[in-house]
């Protein structure tokens, strides 16, 4: 899409959100997007997690000891869920990132300097309702 696109885009989904007889197919394209987007932050997250296991030193699943203790399981359950929950919340920044900034080929997601600047919004997030932070 072209920036002229994007705007012509949101402007129409903000006409939308104040024409209550179009609230169905508003809501229709609110779904449509959610699961769009979910799909996309799962695909990334699949892909993170594959990485990380491929440059991992220890297998993705390490052996547990025979003499592992309760406890112990408790506290390595409880990290893997931490490191999945940090993944998943790095798939859908970079996911909200990349939809961000759609029209900026310069955009490194590893330089935050490289991001957006010119305040346009994605219709795909303006349509969720989310509104990336536009500090860096």
């Amino acid at each position: 899409m072209t920036q002229a696109s994007d705007n012509d885009l949101s402007a129409a989904l903000m006409a939308l959100e104040e024409n209550s007889p179009h609230d169905s197919k508003l809501a229709a394209l609110r779904a449509r997007a959610s699961v769009a987007f979910l799909q996309a932050v799962r695909e990334m997250d699949a892909f993170l997690a594959s990485e990380i296991a491929d440059h991992a030193a220890l297998p993705p699943t390490p052996q547990i000891p025979k003499a592992m203790t309760v406890l112990a399981l408790t506290a390595t359950a409880r990290q893997r869920e931490a490191n999945i929950k940090s993944r998943l919340d790095l798939a859908t920044m970079l996911v909200i990132g990349a939809l961000d900034n759609q029209n900026n080929p310069q955009w490194d997601p590893a330089n935050p300097d490289s991001n957006r600047r010119d305040g346009s919004p994605n219709p795909m997030l303006a349509l969720l309702g989310i509104a990336p932070d536009t500090r860096s």
